[in-house]
């Protein structure tokens, strides 16, 4: 893995599906049975850390009552899932070309009015820009103030709409999930005009989630994992039952304002499904925090909002199953299902929430297949036949990338031909192309195979 702050050239020649580090990445599959933090196996390969290491058992948790929440039905926006794939057929081809190398690439941005620059997250905390296929200003470096530690780090970002601000995601050096806002300048960001909107307290150093998205109302979605853990910390399947429980804000979409409202450091939307701080049940009103927008989600590591409305979120599994969400934007209160099912399945004797949404897609952990990182809709830019419309994901066990139809998920899921390891993004860049990130160091552009 490229680890130098030095920036390497920028390539465009194609990655080949024969590297030595996916020749390491399959002998490393081969040897040891479990995948990732991310799924709560052991031992593993973390996606975050690129190493191999004892990352604890799943410990035996009993029958899990169902906990008493607001039974709100979303619209859902496509068809449920139905089945496991047991294998994607052969999808429209794909390329992935070298764009940038970069020390442990995360994600790639793009700001507002600007078509021609990427910004590349890097897990340490910087945020480096690609022009014109040559490395620009770094936006911001907040390394000192990020931990790394397993599957923390710098995880997202997104400008205003007149890209004057940026809002990042990240884990503090004490561990604490943590949404701040800087003050943009030209080309750089300032790491002193840091404003802290949201700090909440992790109990592991896994499952953060740290997706982040902007509607076109200026409102920040934010995903919040369930809280994780491994070992004796006892955070596996959830333990504390964090997702279900509405006084807490892990295992969440929290919805707010960014502007600061009635002395606090960010608003609560009206439309906020708890926004008055309860919510009503049989026995009377319970306490719940406002800022909720929705619930039941395990680890939400990427969202985006599609062109028309569509909110989707691909959500990390546990043991068995993956599973990508799409629901409207507009739709509050959804409750995901997560610690009672994962994916449309039962999640150790886990009763199905009343009212809970089931995801668009789902896919078993078969084939060497784990950990969902997705996605995006492809739009009319997007430059490979037949992409179009399609929703594109990768997973990281296998590294495969592929695709399906918002209207058909299940029925028409492709895989697309190419693959990389140690995937950690595949999302819309600025120009409309869809970039994927490795923490081999690679940052590529999806082209026509």
């Amino acid at each position: 893995m490229c680890q130098s702050a030095v920036p390497t050239p920028v390539s465009s020649k194609p990655v080949s599906t024969k590297s030595s580090d996916r020749r390491i990445a399959s002998r490393v599959r081969s040897l040891f049975t479990g995948l990732s933090p991310f799924t709560g196996l052991s031992p593993g390969l973390s996606p975050f850390t690129g190493r191999i290491g004892l990352t604890g058992r799943i410990g035996r948790i009993g029958l899990f009552a169902v906990s008493m929440v607001p039974a709100v039905q979303a619209p859902a926006l496509a068809v449920r899932a139905q089945a496991s794939l047991a294998a994607y057929p052969v999808g429209p081809k794909i390329k992935l070309t070298e764009v940038a190398s970069a020390a442990q690439p995360i994600g790639v941005y793009g700001r507002p009015g600007d078509e021609s620059t990427l910004y590349v997250v890097e897990k340490a905390g910087r945020i480096r820009t690609v022009r014109a296929g040559s490395w620009g200003p770094t936006l911001i470096d907040l390394r000192s103030i990020v931990s790394t530690q397993n599957e923390r780090g710098l995880f997202a970002m997104v400008f205003t709409e007149k890209a004057d601000r940026v809002f990042v995601t990240y884990a503090a050096v004490d561990g604490a999930f943590t949404l701040s806002e800087f003050v943009v300048n030209g080309e750089t960001a300032d790491p002193t005009s840091e404003r802290v909107l949201l700090r909440i307290a992790h109990p592991n150093d896994d499952h953060y989630g740290g997706a982040i998205v902007r509607t076109a109302g200026g409102l920040l979605l934010i995903g919040v994992g369930d809280g994780g853990g491994v070992g004796t910390r006892g955070g596996v399947g959830d333990k504390a039952n964090n997702a279900q429980n509405l006084n807490v804000l892990l295992g969440k979409v929290l919805r707010i304002n960014p502007t600061p409202a009635n002395g606090g450091a960010y608003g609560i939307p009206a439309e906020n499904p708890f926004a008055k701080g309860t919510f009503d049940t049989p026995s009377g009103a319970r306490k719940a925090r406002p800022e909720i927008w929705a619930f039941g989600l395990r680890n939400p590591w990427r969202m985006t909002i599609d062109a028309n409305d569509g909110l989707w979120i691909a959500d990390v599994g546990q043991s068995n199953w993956e599973e990508v969400n799409r629901v409207s934007v507009n739709a509050a209160g959804v409750n995901y299902g997560w610690r009672q099912r994962e994916g449309t399945k039962a999640y150790r004797g886990g009763r199905k929430p009343t009212g809970a949404t089931d995801p668009v897609f789902e896919f078993g952990h078969d084939k060497g297949r784990c950990a969902v990182i997705g996605g995006a809709v492809a739009d009319r830019r997007v430059a490979v036949p037949g992409l179009e419309g399609k929703f594109i994901f990768g997973e990281v066990c296998s590294g495969r990338l592929a695709a399906f139809d918002p209207a058909r998920p299940m029925q028409s899921a492709a895989d697309l031909g190419d693959r990389t390891p140690y995937l950690t993004f595949v999302g819309n860049g600025p120009d409309g192309r869809i970039y994927v990130t490795s923490l081999n160091g690679r940052v590529y552009r999806v082209d026509a195979g």
